[in-house]
């Protein structure tokens, strides 16, 4: 959208000066297609296509998991490995906060973002318990939602403290309340 529909957006606030627009951002999932999005999605495409192969959950067998079609789920724990960044050598659950305040935040178009696919179970989304240490044994279930969960958290942490003058809204409910300033409440 503000790529293609910045005048859009600054209509909006025209029509509405104390509307709240806020930025979609999947929290930890990528496009399988996002080659392919340049032009119809180039920001998307812009974060996509910066994440290697060694991001991605993985579980035990060293097979990729997804669990909307079409995406995969990116590796957001700790223990993922770092890979080269504009911004330095960093984690996803650090690089995507810095993707977000330096590629969407400062074009000045939003006044926050929401972070989408914001899991509290990896073990029901990944349809399987991943291999978070990346030793090709199946982890504890238990470990690995609490691997990924303080990784979402380190996501919203991470983002406020770059972005402290942006909201910061999630979609999974009360768990990541106190990192965030808003949530969507699906399913209810």
């Amino acid at each position: 959208v503000q790529e293609r529909s910045p005048k859009e957006l600054k209509l909006i606030r025209t029509f509405n000066p104390k509307i709240i627009l806020l930025a979609y951002v999947p929290a930890s999932e990528i496009r399988r297609d996002v080659n392919t999005l340049s032009q119809i999605a180039p920001v998307r495409s812009k974060l996509g296509t910066r994440i290697p192969e060694a991001a991605y959950l993985k579980d035990a067998s060293g097979s990729r998991r997804s669990f909307w079609p079409g995406t995969w789920i990116v590796d957001v724990t700790a223990a993922a490995p770092k890979f080269e960044t504009a911004y330095g050598l960093l984690r996803f659950n650090e690089y995507l906060p810095e993707f977000v305040a330096k590629e969407i935040l400062s074009t000045g178009l939003w006044d926050g973002v929401f972070y989408d696919n914001a899991w509290d179970n990896i073990v029901h989304f990944a349809r399987s318990i991943p291999d978070i240490d990346r030793n090709g044994i199946e982890d504890n279930a238990d470990e690995a939602r609490a691997a990924w969960q303080e990784g979402l958290r380190a996501i919203y942490r991470r983002t406020y403290a770059i972005s402290p003058n942006y909201f910061v809204f999630e979609n999974d409910g009360p768990l990541y309340a106190p990192e965030v300033h808003g949530v969507l409440l699906e399913s209810f």
